[in-house]
Order: C-alpha cells, then sequence, then structure tokens
C-alpha cells in the first residue's frame, strides 16, 4: 500500500509507522482512521469533503494498542513544518510508564533487546513514512488541535506534558495556514474542536 507496511514476503505481518516494526496483522488495527467514521461530517469544518474519509491519506498503518490511545486523543501525531515529519506526542503524564503490549524495545531501536516497551519510549519518535507520503496534514493538525484542547481542560489526569507542548492560537493558526493553501472562511481553530464529541 501507499505507506508500504505489506511485508514483501509475509502476507501475515504489518509493518507499524511507530515502531517501524513487523507485527502479526491480529497486532495491528485494521482501520486506523486519523478522522474517524463517526467524525466525518467535521472534515467540512476544514475545508474538505466527508467522503475524504475514505482516503488513503486519512489512515495511518499502526499496532492496535497505540492506535487505541490515539483514538480516544490520549497521544496525537504533531506535524513539523520544517522538517516535513510528524512525531508521537503524548498528552498525559501517567502514559509513560505505561508498557504498550506485545511491543518491545528491540523493536524500537533494532536489536534483541526484549524489554517492554512503553509509551514514554515513542514520545517524540518520527513516524516512519516512505519518501513523498504523507496522510492529510490539516487533519493530523486539526485532530492534534482537538486533543490538546481536551488534555488542557482536563481536570482529573496529569497533563503537564500537554501544558509544555501546547501552542498559543496564533501558533496553531499559522501551523494550520501552511498545512494547505485554501484556507476556510471560518477558521476552524476557535471554536470548534468541541464539536468533536457531537457524535
Amino acid at each position: 500500500n501507499n505507506y508500504q507496511c505489506m511485508h514483501h514476503t509475509d502476507s501475515n505481518l504489518r509493518r507499524c509507522v511507530v515502531t517501524n516494526h513487523y507485527y502479526p496483522k491480529q497486532f495491528m488495527s485494521q482501520a486506523a482512521h486519523i478522522m474517524t467514521l463517526s467524525q466525518r461530517s467535521k472534515l467540512k469544518i476544514i475545508g474538505m469533503h466527508p467522503t475524504e474519509v475514505w482516503n488513503w491519506r486519512n489512515g495511518l498503518c499502526l499496532h492496535r494498542e497505540i492506535d487505541k490511545l490515539f483514538e480516544v486523543l490520549d497521544l496525537v501525531f504533531k506535524y513539523d513544518y520544517f522538517t516535513d515529519t510528524f512525531q508521537v506526542q503524548l498528552l498525559y503524564d501517567d502514559l509513560f510508564a505505561t508498557p504498550i503490549p506485545e511491543v518491545t524495545k528491540g523493536h524500537l531501536n533494532h536489536t534483541h533487546d526484549t524489554t517492554p516497551a512503553t509509551f514514554g519510549d515513542i514520545n517524540g519518535r518520527e513516524l516512519s513514512l516512505p519518501k513523498g507520503v504523507r496522510p492529510f496534514k490539516r487533519v493530523m493538525l486539526f485532530v492534534a488541535y482537538c486533543a490538546y484542547n481536551l488534555a488542557l481542560n482536563n481536570p482529573v489526569r496529569e497533563h503537564r506534558v500537554a501544558t509544555e507542548t501546547s501552542h498559543s492560537i496564533q501558533e496553531w493558526t499559522e501551523m494550520f495556514e501552511r498545512s494547505h493553501s485554501i484556507v476556510p472562511t471560518e477558521s476552524p481553530l476557535m471554536t470548534s474542536w468541541r464539536m468533536m464529541e457531537d457524535e
């Protein structure tokens, strides 16, 4: 596929773009949408048609445990405009010591280390994507913005990591404007993040 996640000899293996390691396909998410099917109507907020939810650029090849946290907005993938890369960003402090089932430190550094990896081990890790192949930047950015707002307003879980890595509304707006050439008439970054919870 476009992300080159299929193993070239073993059809039962899939590559996770976070760990850059191949796993049996039962350990991989079958449909890791960036903007989920239930939220597809929100694509109009960022100037996209809801049918784009089925576009391969609205998906990622993720290990199922990483995808679970992405789905509930406990982690995001932040885009670096200057390096054209995405990095994993945890938003809650309690995740750093949490083990990732089925993932070892050896999977991350291509060694035989069988020590269980934690989510802290992937924080800041760059997604391993083929050259010139990228998910929708504006979708990734919009989801990240929504996740940050939820974390910063969470009264229960410690989120110092989100506070330390957050951006001002001006910075978010500038990043969004860089992510695509057509800027919606109404800025999606001012009020619409709450709409992610509507459905």
